[in-house]
């Protein structure tokens, strides 16, 4: 009987303690929105969850659109981005999201930073941010009227009003984490790639101010923390946690407590908690400590592991938590585990917001809701400061069980019951009550913060009681004679104590109960002489010293002016070109970065030091003054030193005199004096030469101009050769111009265009070799069968050519009886069908003046094309003028028809060398 009663006692605590922690005793629903034919490439989800927003690519244009959808998975917005690019987003809060747009595609890629306003449907767009590779946003925050991004490569600073650029800062390794205090930011990034460097855990903590920047680097730091007492902390990798604070503008830190545990992570999106995930075995366990209150908190996550597997892992703030592994989810709080999910596909990442999970995979997303069985009752606490200030961290006591959050509010489900609450936080004087829970409740508590005891003492030399005031800001709120006392907040107050003409300030860090005692100097003190003018202890520069220096940066950059300080404070000359404003100078910088090889990611500042017209160095990036100084030392005897983005440094044989004639003279003097035009004509002559040799096209005018001849009359005939041959030297210069601004917009294309040269060429000289063509008549016992089966399949899939094929042979017929409208149209289409047969040469030929200045590009396109409807012109002349240019222009058609098959093979071996020095030697 005893033991009956203790097993039903077991089972009832049983199951009121799995009430309480919310482990699994509730289900989940789910709603699902799939993307067909496209990719999800990244997404991020609104702070309370009420949007989320996907960016979406597609596989064959690689063009890149951006949706934006509340959580009953309704369009709230669409925005089409670049294609080419690579988008990354983030949510400011429910009304504004940010958008980071890296166009790749670019001869010197660039970025956009745009600004969506959910609420009012206004987009801002940044100017070009030229040179930057924005490909992923680490943090977004505000600071007064600016918006600071964190991206791995840059800290970028916008005006939040037109998004223009106020402020930039480059890593050169990594950015890790951001956290704005007071209006002050604190970065912790990696500025080295020694590899014992990064193997003692070397980082550097930057403090940005509205007076300036100063940093200092730290070794054995793991992170970044946000401390309760609105200070940042940093994690060292032996396990103490250090409190920083700003002090003369740079970052001081001191006061180093242990941490209990080994973590080596931060939650998001403030760094407020610390955790680790180890992996035992199959094991997979989850450790979090919380700074606030000094509670760890342990949990063996029930994942199916499997050795190689990568766990998706984000940690919240408020406690809460998401693992994932394939297609297991697994969401934790304070109080315990909340649910373990199947998600249908893998899944590539997860977020938790507003009580919803939201599962992102390769081509879907997944909302899961909780589905709360209705014998339990909502109960939600919401946690404000007297002022009205949500707090961001407390702790409830409820019936003895102990829950922490570190978000404004706490949700639980519990059964109907009575419970004693307590709400504490740090800080703040807890408050006590009992509830009875028969609905669900939400209900709000008041916190009064703690406040400490000031006490001053003050005094002046004569005896005298001087006046007291005690500053917030620029605000007095205590005023005091001789002697002081005020309960205040903690925080930093300013102290004036007065007496005649006499005061002094002192700045008062309130943290505890705090007394001072102040005595004013009320004699007048000493006045010491003021020194004479001093000379500069600088050194003057010796002769192995650099003459000058020539720097491509941007005048908003501030490693750009700190560089150009510190070489002005060497006495060398600098010479800035700023990229950002002037199109010449980023050419200028473009080619300069390519030619230096300073490697791929287009950083500023790039520096090339000279000695005469000799280059010493090309620096990429910036350098502390002792390494400038060496620099500026170095002669190599003809070599250059070249430090790269990437921090690696190389002796290079450089053309110094090339270098030195873009640099000082410009692009456009090279080209006019390295690069003449006539060194490409031959080329293009051959080229458009072999390109208009088409015995088809010859036939097909040839007989729409003898037909017009005979109907209509020698003057019909000549306006309708006119319009043909105008047609098809029109179409085919808008499409040289075309391929030529294409080409010389995407770098890469040079790869693409070779390759179909080659292809081009092979084809040139298969058929040349095989066949032996008569006209436009094929002996197609002479080809092989294969190849006669797959182009007789391709020409039957083609369904739209035969309808062309219709509309032309109309036009044909229009124009054969005198219409000139008829012929232009009938020269245009034949420009896109026929003539593309021989079009190789015209590609190749669009690939090298793309590589020229518009001016030769143009003259080079428009003599190609006049040599390439020279044919055209010389059979229309033949069939008006008759007699014996007429059988001269006979004569010459069918010599080259006979020889079709030789100018076939010598245009394929033409074609497949200038394929393979494109993509190899260009």
């Amino acid at each position: 009987m005893k033991t009956s009663r203790i097993i039903i006692l077991l089972l009832t605590f049983l199951i009121l303690t799995a009430h309480l922690t919310l482990s699994e005793t509730s289900t989940w629903s789910s709603s699902t929105l799939t993307f067909n034919g496209f990719d999800l490439l990244s997404m991020a989800v609104s702070p309370s969850g009420r949007y989320f927003a996907v960016v979406l690519g597609d596989r064959s244009y690689y063009s890149r659109t951006l949706r934006i959808y509340d959580a009953s998975l309704n369009v709230v917005d669409t925005l089409q981005l670049s294609s080419f690019s690579e988008v990354s987003v983030s949510f400011l809060n429910d009304t504004y999201l940010v958008i980071a747009e890296y166009i790749w595609s670019s001869q010197v890629p660039f970025s956009y930073i745009h600004l969506l306003n959910l609420k009012e449907g206004k987009l801002l767009t940044s100017p070009k941010i030229p040179a930057t590779y924005l490909q992923s946003i680490n943090k977004a925050v505000v600071v007064g009227r600016t918006l600071y991004l964190l991206t791995p490569r840059y800290l970028l600073g916008l005006d939040i009003d037109t998004l223009s650029k106020t402020y930039i800062r480059g890593f050169l390794n990594r950015g890790l984490e951001l956290l704005a205090i007071n209006q002050s930011l604190f970065i912790l990034s990696v500025e080295t790639h020694c590899p014992l460097c990064l193997m003692q855990n070397e980082k550097n903590l930057t403090i940005v101010t509205p007076s300036g920047e100063k940093s200092i680097t730290y070794c054995h730091v793991l992170q970044m923390v946000n401390l309760p007492n609105n200070r940042a902390g940093i994690l060292y990798d032996n396990g103490t946690l250090a409190e920083c604070t700003v002090q003369g503008g740079a970052p001081f830190c001191y006061g180093k407590t242990q941490v209990p545990v080994p973590v080596n992570l931060a939650s998001e999106p403030n760094y407020k908690l610390l955790y680790a995930l180890n992996i035992a075995g199959l094991e997979v366990n989850l450790i979090v400590f919380n700074v606030s209150d000094g509670i760890t908190r342990k949990y063996h996550l029930p994942l199916p592991y499997a050795k190689g597997d990568i766990i998706g892992l984000r940690v919240y703030d408020d406690g809460y938590f998401l693992a994932w592994d394939n297609d297991t989810i697994v969401l934790g709080s304070p109080a315990g585990f909340e649910g373990i999910i199947k998600a249908e596909t893998r899944v590539i990442d997860a977020f938790y917001a507003g009580e919803k999970i939201y599962v992102a995979s390769p081509n879907r997303v997944t909302i899961f809701e909780r589905k709360i069985p209705s014998e339990l009752h909502s109960l939600r606490l919401d946690a404000f400061s007297e002022d009205g200030t949500p707090i961001s961290n407390f702790t409830v006591l409820i019936n003895g069980k102990r829950i922490s959050s570190n978000d404004s509010s706490v949700s639980l489900w519990l059964p109907r019951g009575v419970y004693n609450i307590t709400v504490s936080s740090p800080k703040h004087y807890s408050t006590t009550f009992t509830l009875n829970l028969s609905s669900d409740i939400r209900k709000s508590i008041v916190l009064k913060r703690i406040r400490y005891s000031l006490i001053v003492h003050a005094s002046t030399s004569t005896g005298d009681q001087p006046d007291v005031l005690v500053y917030r800001g620029n605000t007095p709120i205590a005023r005091g004679v001789g002697i002081l006392k005020v309960d205040l907040l903690p925080g930093n107050y300013t102290l004036q104590i007065s007496y005649g003409n006499t005061s002094v300030l002192k700045k008062v860090e309130l943290l505890n109960y705090t007394e001072i005692s102040i005595t004013l100097n009320t004699t007048p003190p000493l006045v010491p002489e003021k020194p004479h003018n001093q000379t500069s202890t600088q050194p003057p520069m010796n002769s192995t010293e650099a003459e000058y220096i020539i720097m491509y940066g941007e005048k908003t950059c501030p490693e750009c002016q700190r560089t150009k300080e510190t070489l002005q404070k060497l006495s060398v000359k600098v010479f800035f070109k700023d990229i950002a404003g002037n199109q010449t100078y980023l050419n200028e910088y473009d080619t300069l970065y390519q030619l230096c090889g300073a490697g791929n990611l287009r950083i500023v500042p790039l520096t090339l030091v000279f000695k005469g017209n000799n280059l010493i160095a090309v620096v990429a990036g910036s350098l502390p003054a002792e390494g400038w100084s060496e620099v500026l030392k170095m002669n190599f005897s003809g070599k250059t030193l070249v430090i790269m983005d990437n921090g690696g440094q190389a002796l290079r044989d450089l053309n110094s005199t090339l270098i030195y004639e873009i640099a000082v003279k410009g692009l456009t003097s090279l080209n006019s004096s390295s690069k003449p035009k006539e060194n490409i004509l031959p080329l293009i002559l051959v080229l458009a030469a072999s390109d208009s040799v088409n015995p088809c096209t010859f036939m097909i005018f040839a007989v729409l101009v003898t037909a017009v001849m005979s109907f209509s009359g020698r003057r019909k005939a000549t306006i309708t050769a006119a319009s043909f041959i105008s047609a098809v030297y029109i179409s085919y210069m808008t499409l040289g111009l075309g391929l030529i601004h294409f080409i010389a917009s995407f770098t890469w294309l040079k790869y693409v265009v070779g390759l179909l040269s080659i292809i081009a060429g092979a084809y040139s000289l298969a058929v040349g070799t095989i066949a032996w063509r008569e006209g436009c008549r094929e002996d197609k016992r002479a080809f092989p069968r294969g190849l006669m089966r797959l182009s007789e399949r391709l020409r039957g899939l083609n369904k739209l050519k035969d309808k062309v094929n219709v509309i032309q042979q109309n036009l044909l017929t229009k124009a054969r009886s005198g219409g000139i409208y008829a012929s232009f149209l009938a020269g245009v289409l034949v420009s896109f069908t026929l003539l593309p047969c021989s079009s190789g040469p015209y590609l190749v030929a669009s690939y090298v003046l793309s590589q020229e200045d518009t001016a030769t590009a143009i003259g080079m396109l428009l003599l190609y094309n006049l040599v390439f409807v020279l044919p055209l012109v010389l059979i229309a002349a033949g069939v008006i003028i008759g007699g014996k240019l007429l059988m001269m222009v006979d004569f010459a058609t069918v010599q080259l028809n006979a020889l079709r098959r030789w100018t076939g093979i010598l245009l394929g071996i033409i074609l497949v060398l200038l394929g393979v020095f494109i993509v190899f030697f260009h």
